[in-house]
């Protein structure tokens, strides 16, 4: 992390000083991560990095930042780069959300949300991370869909490595909330996030459930997603284990089995035709 030598002096534009002439002239370029046109003192900075105001030090300062990561060389600075995209972030590092703003939970977006009316979201976020969840692990369960076959586990790997949330995180930055690389965004992303798990997620308006929720709290809810398809097996396996020792199990169970052994038949079917045919 950088900082600027003399930004405190308000006369001058950001990231300058005053010289010993009396003239603003431009601060450290920090090795090429800040350049500044000593004819203009017009300031851009590196990609991958921000140019914020740090109570800490009392200037300003330059550190590694993903929220200015876009497919450029440098990008140009105004008066601070959390309100360069409308983010609605501030802070050092821009790791706060503005007042009355919160970070978005189970979305790829790394811009912060409205959050006036948040009573009930908590319901919106349940419903779009568990139920789509929910109801692909009782296919896979029912159909017995196995993915461990040569062609079908490289499949699953590439898209995993595709719609790894680092990579969809970035792709949200880059695509700057405009309409044609938004559609495209989540045309590309629905395809392979299926197999991370995240289903529909791209395709969410962002959620908020706080607005005093910190960035580390709407990540930490990642981790709940990721335990409870380790929950749904843990039930599963349960239930069988019921199945196996109760009689009043397997009678309950009995309308439920001869559907799914059916749909379970034509599925197996089907699946052998293709192999055949296709």
């Amino acid at each position: 992390m950088g900082r600027a030598t003399a930004s405190a002096d308000i006369l001058c534009p950001l990231w300058t000083r005053r010289g010993d002439s009396g003239a603003c002239e431009c601060g450290d370029n920090l090795g090429g991560v800040v350049n500044c046109d000593p004819s203009t003192l017009e300031v851009t900075i590196l990609v991958c990095h921000c140019m914020t105001y740090s109570n800490v030090f009392n200037t300003t300062v330059v550190g590694h930042c993903i929220f200015n990561c876009l497919f450029l060389d440098y990008l140009y600075v105004g008066v601070d780069t959390c309100h360069s995209r409308n983010m609605h972030r501030s802070g050092q590092m821009c790791g706060r959300c503005e007042e009355g703003y919160a970070p978005p939970v189970y979305s790829y977006s790394l811009a912060c949300v409205e959050c006036s009316d948040y009573n009930y979201n908590w319901l919106k976020y349940a419903a779009a991370a568990f139920l789509p969840l929910t109801a692909f692990y009782i296919l896979v369960v029912i159909f017995r869909i196995s993915v461990t076959s040569k062609a079908m586990s490289a499949y699953v790997l590439v898209s995993q490595i595709i719609a790894a949330p680092v990579h969809l995180r970035l792709l949200a930055i880059e695509r700057g909330g405009t309409k044609q690389p938004e559609l495209f965004f989540k045309a590309f992303s629905s395809v392979y996030m299926l197999w991370n798990l995240d289903i529909f997620r791209s395709l969410y308006t962002p959620i908020c459930l706080h607005p005093n929720m910190s960035m580390l709290q709407a990540l930490a809810l990642e981790y709940v997603t990721a335990v409870y398809p380790l929950l749904l097996i843990f039930i599963t396996y349960f239930l069988v284990n019921l199945h196996d020792r109760f009689r009043v199990i397997v009678r309950l169970w009995a309308p439920f089995y001869r559907c799914f052994a059916r749909l379970r038949t034509e599925w197996d079917i089907r699946s052998s035709l293709i192999e055949a045919f296709g």
